[in-house]
C-alpha cells in the first residue's frame, strides 16, 4: 500500500486529551511525557500549552488558571531576590535529578518559573541563599494548598472538567500532596465521562491500556471515536493491527491530527506497512511540526540534516540552508522538552552548525545537555 498526497483541510475540532499520555502509553517513547495538548473551551477549537524539562509538566499543563496564576506570582516572588543574579550552587530538581538551574549562571525569568513549577522538589546545597529561597517557597504552601482542597471540592461536587483536571494529577503523581493512583485517576475520568466530557472518555480508555486491558481500553475509545473525537481515533488506529490502523491514520492525517501526521510520517520513513518513501515521511512531519508537535520538529529536523527537504531545489538555495533550517527545528523542539533534540542543538552551537549561535546563547547551550 503506498500513500499519496497531503492533507487538504484542517479539522476544526477540538483535541481534548494529552498527546504525550497517548504517546507515552501507546508507545512509550522517551520524551512522551513532556509534551501535552491541553483542552479549550474557546470557540476557536484548541491551543497547545507546551513547557519543557520535566515530565512533570505533563501534569503543569492540566493546572487550573488559578494554579497558573499563583505559580507565576511565586516565580515573581523568587525573581524580586533572585532575578540577575548568580548562585554558587546547582539548583536541582529533587525528583529526577534535573539541574533546574546551573551554578554561576545568571537566572533569567524562565528559569525562576522552573524553580516555581517544581517548587515541593527543589533541592539546594545548605547555604544563606538557599535559606531565603525556602523562606518564599514556604510561604506560599498554604496559598497552595487552599486552592488543591478547592478543586478537590469542585471534583467532589461533580464538575467534570475539575474531576478530569484533578484525574491526570493522580494519574501522573506530580500534584502537591497527590501520589500516583492510577485506580482514582480512572474513577475520576469515569465520573467525567458521565457528565458527557469526551476527553475523559478517552482517559479512561487510556488507564485500561496503561493497565494492559486492550479490551476495554478498544472499547472506550470506540465509544469516544463514535462521538468525535479524533484522539480517540488515533489511539484505535494505535492498538489496532496495520490493515486497520494506516487508513486510520491517513484519515485523521488529512483532517489536521498532528500525532497522527507523526505517525504515518514514522510508517513511510521506515516502510513499515507502507512502500518506504523519505520525501512523503518529511512532508507528513512538516506538517505535524508546524502544528506543534515536538517529536515531528526534531524528525523534520533530522530530515533537513539529511537533505530530504531541499533536494529537489538546492541549487537555488543559499550554502548552509539545510543546517539552518535543522537548527531552527531542532531548537524548536528542544524547547519543548525532547531530549534528543536538545542534545542535536547544543552539538550544533559547540561547532556553530547552521549559525546556531545565533538561535541560542551559551547557558540555553548548557541546559540542553543537562
Amino acid at each position: 500500500m503506498h500513500i499519496y498526497g497531503v492533507p487538504t483541510q484542517k479539522s476544526r475540532r477540538r483535541f481534548d486529551l494529552q498527546c504525550a499520555v497517548i504517546r507515552s502509553v501507546l508507545y512509550g517513547g522517551p520524551n512522551a511525557a513532556n509534551y501535552v495538548k491541553h483542552y479549550s473551551r474557546s470557540p476557536c477549537g484548541y491551543h497547545f500549552a507546551v513547557d519543557f524539562r520535566n515530565s512533570r509538566d505533563a501534569a503543569t499543563k492540566f493546572w487550573s488558571p488559578e494554579r497558573r496564576l499563583l505559580t507565576e506570582q511565586l516565580a515573581d516572588e523568587l525573581g524580586r531576590v533572585l532575578l540577575g543574579e548568580k548562585i554558587p550552587l546547582d539548583v536541582v530538581n529533587g525528583r529526577t535529578g534535573e539541574i533546574i538551574i546551573p551554578a554561576n549562571r545568571t537566572i533569567k525569568k524562565p528559569m525562576l518559573r522552573f524553580m516555581a513549577y517544581f517548587c515541593d522538589d527543589i533541592e539546594i546545597d545548605p547555604s544563606p541563599i538557599r535559606n531565603r529561597i525556602r523562606e518564599i517557597i514556604t510561604s506560599y504552601q498554604p496559598k497552595f494548598k487552599d486552592l488543591e482542597m478547592a478543586e478537590f471540592h469542585l471534583a467532589e461536587q461533580g464538575d467534570a472538567a475539575t474531576q478530569y483536571e484533578v484525574g491526570w494529577q493522580f494519574f501522573h503523581g506530580h500534584y502537591p500532596s497527590i501520589k500516583l493512583d492510577l485506580q482514582r485517576a480512572k474513577t475520576l475520568f469515569r465520573a467525567a465521562s458521565d457528565h458527557g466530557h469526551i476527553g475523559a472518555l478517552v482517559a479512561v480508555g487510556i488507564c485500561y491500556a496503561r493497565e494492559s486491558n486492550v479490551s476495554e481500553a478498544k472499547r472506550c475509545f470506540q465509544k469516544a471515536a463514535e462521538i468525535g473525537s479524533s484522539d480517540a481515533r488515533f489511539c484505535l488506529a494505535a492498538i489496532s493491527p496495520d490493515s486497520e490502523a494506516i487508513p486510520l491514520y491517513y484519515t485523521i492525517a488529512c483532517e489536521g491530527h498532528p500525532l497522527a501526521q507523526t505517525a504515518l510520517g514514522d510508517r513511510l520513513d521506515s516502510g513499515n506497512g507502507v512502500d518506504q518513501d523519505t520525501g512523503e515521511a518529511a512532508k507528513w512531519y512538516k506538517l505535524a511540526a508546524e502544528r506543534g508537535d515536538p517529536e515531528a520538529q526534531r524528525k523534520l529536523a533530522d530530515c533537513y540534516a539529511k537533505g530530504w527537504m531541499v533536494a529537489k531545489h538546492s541549487s537555488k538555495k543559499p550554502e548552509g540552508y539545510r543546517y539552518r533550517q535543522a537548527a531552527k527545528w531542532y531548537l524548536k523542539a528542544a524547547k519543548q522538552g525532547d531530549t534528543e533534540a536538545r542534545a542535536k542543538i547544543a552539538d550544533y552551537y559547540a561547532s556553530d552548525v547552521g549559525g546556531a549561535r545565533y538561535l541560542l546563547d551559551e547557558w540555553e547551550a548548557v541546559t540542553w545537555y543537562h
